[in-house]
């Protein structure tokens, strides 16, 4: 297996588990969002949780990228008849 094909099965994998885990903290938002714990505690709470719902996807969004772009940027493996 070349260097590409082991890439194209390790953007795969990546994508696979940012598909999974994209949505990992949105129930726990939306149950902010509307109110299912209230007060002061519970507005820095909320905060605390979008700011690592964002940073989740962010980081997901950013290892699916940096894998396509290693891949981008390796050329194919040279074939000679």
């Amino acid at each position: 297996m070349d260097e590409r094909e082991k890439l194209h099965q390790i953007l795969a994998e990546v994508q696979r588990l940012s598909d999974e885990h994209w949505n990992a903290l949105t129930e726990a938002c939306r149950l902010m969002d509307v109110k299912a714990w209230v007060g002061p505690t519970a507005r820095g709470f909320e905060r605390e949780q979008q700011r690592h719902h964002r940073g989740l996807r962010a980081a997901l969004q950013q290892s699916v990228e940096l894998v396509k772009q290693k891949l981008a940027h390796t050329p194919s493996p040279s074939h000679t008849p």
